[in-house]
Formats: C-alpha cells, structure tokens, sequence
C-alpha cells in the first residue's frame, strides 16, 4: 500500500526548515526534500536573525535539521522533486531518483536564484565583497569605498540607505543612457560620483575585492559592489502546477501562503515579501500553521 503523506515540503530554506517545525510540533507525517543550493549559500555569514548574527548559512540549515530529527515523524532527503502532479485529489512528486511520493500537501519554498551581471570575475566575489542587500552584508563595508551598480530611481533609494554606513560612494552607470538628469543631479548632490564606464571585471582575491577594471582599461579602487541580480525560480514547480504568477520570480498567495492552486502552498523568497532569511522563517511558520488548520477543517468537515 502506497505511503501518503499529509505534506511535501521541497525546499530546505528558512521558509521550508521553519514550514516543517511548525508541522512537526502538531505531530503531522511530512518529508522535506532539499537539494542543499541555497540562495545564500555563497554568502560567509547570515545577519540581523535573533541569536544568530553572524552564523554560517550551512551552520545554520545544520543546526535547523538537526533540531527537527528529534521529531519522530521528520523524514528529510537530500534531493530535489523532478516534477509533481495532482491526480485524485493526491500530489505525486517524482524525485530525481526515481522514486514518488504521495501526499495530501505540497509547500513549494525553492527560493529564487541570481543572476549576475555580466562582469568578468563577479560569481567569485559574490555574496562575500559584491552583495545584493545593504542590510546583510553593508555594515562589514563601514567607511570602505562602495559601488552601485544601476542606473533606475532604486539605485538612489539604495545610495541613500547605504549612505549611513560609508560617504566614499560611486555609481556605476554601466553606460546606459536610461539615467535621467533629474536622477544624475540628484546624485551628485549628495556627493556621489558618477562613473559611466562600463565594469569590465572585478579584481581581487578569495572574495575580497580590491579594484573594479572598467572597459576602458582603467583600474577603480573599490571594497564592496552592491547590485540588484535579476531574480528566477530555482525550480519550475510552481508553474508545472499552474500557480498563478504576479513576476517573473514571485506567485499569487493569499494572506496565509495558499497559492492559486487547491493544496499547493508557497513560501519565503518565491512570495512577495521582503527578501530575507528571517522573513521567509516568519512565512514558513505562517504556511506551516495554514496547512494544519486545512487539513483539520477536512478531516473534522469544519
């Protein structure tokens, strides 16, 4: 007789570590499926968690697991679902092994991936001296030369949060001809160079970066770059299940993390709320409490 779980969790994030220990607590039959890439992983240290500033993101998902094997209906495999389909009423997730799983549920806590500029060098500086969020990495920059890469009305939204940390601030414009003068004056009101030129490539070593070499051949002195990747689904999970999408990286949910689909249920970075890892823990724990209530309502015809 097939084994049916009351939830599949994919995605062993903050979102679907947190989804799990709520489901734990209330002693439900889950499986959480990870493929261990993290957004991140590439990152030296989490901040601003309760109790855990400055941990090591793998330190972190270690700890996490290891508090949830306690639980004697916790079941975690280290694989990613190949493809999942809802027939009769079940969710069927085939696991890139070859193996399927039942279950009644389904949390989709994939998360997004990065994608970089196309500068020389970037992947090996990013998460440690080239960052997306001024408040994960920004404070290790105090006083050090900062770099902004982009051109639109966030990027001066941007300058200005991080303008509290360092006034040695330079924009990157990577030559695009989309800065209004409005935007410009702006900017070099505030004391902020302005370079066109476009990064070419980041000079440095093991993640530290020392310089940024633009397309003219000029080497720039620089400590941190911050940018703002183009944001994807890690997986395609979502939309083979016909979820609702509102962008390009972020799905329909209603106020508790339902998706548009009946059963189907999306968390942390996928969702639009404010991207972290402690706001993805507070989703998590949101749709963990909604799939419990969902299935007491059917199983108690509430």
């Amino acid at each position: 007789m097939t084994e049916v779980f009351d939830a599949v969790i994919v995605g062993g994030g903050p979102a679907g570590l947190q989804a799990a220990m709520m489901l734990m607590r209330v002693n439900r039959r889950i499986v959480l499926l990870d493929g261990g890439e993290g957004r991140n992983a590439p990152a030296l240290q989490m901040h601003y968690f309760p109790t855990r500033d400055g941990t090591e993101p793998e330190e972190f998902r270690r700890v996490s697991l290891e508090q949830l094997s306690r639980y004697s209906n916790f079941s975690y495999k280290r694989m990613m679902v190949k493809s999942v389909s809802k027939r009769e009423g079940y969710f069927h997730s085939q696991l890139e092994s070859g193996g399927v799983l039942v279950s009644r549920r389904i949390v989709i806590a994939t998360g997004v991936k990065d994608i970089l500029p196309e500068i020389d060098r970037i992947s090996e500086f990013y998460g440690k001296s080239v960052f997306h969020c001024p408040y994960c990495h920004g404070y290790e920059f105090k006083a050090k030369k900062i770099g902004l890469l982009g051109i639109h009305e966030m990027t001066f939204h941007m300058t200005g949060i991080i303008s509290t940390l360092s006034n040695r601030l330079t924009v990157f414009t990577q030559a695009s001809e989309e800065l209004s003068d409005q935007l410009r004056k702006k900017l070099e009101a505030k004391q902020v160079e302005i370079v066109d030129t476009p990064i070419r490539a980041i000079e440095g070593n093991k993640g530290v970066m020392s310089a940024v070499t633009l397309q003219s051949g000029k080497s720039y002195s620089l400590d941190g770059l911050l940018i703002s990747p183009k944001l994807v689904p890690h997986s395609s999970l979502a939309d083979d299940l016909l979820c609702e999408k509102i962008a390009d990286a972020q799905y329909q949910v209603d106020a508790e993390g339902r998706s548009s689909v009946a059963g189907v249920y999306i968390s942390g970075d996928l969702v639009p709320i404010r991207p972290s890892a402690l706001s993805a823990s507070y989703h998590g724990m949101l749709v963990g409490a909604t799939l419990h209530h969902d299935l007491v309502r059917e199983d108690w015809c509430l």
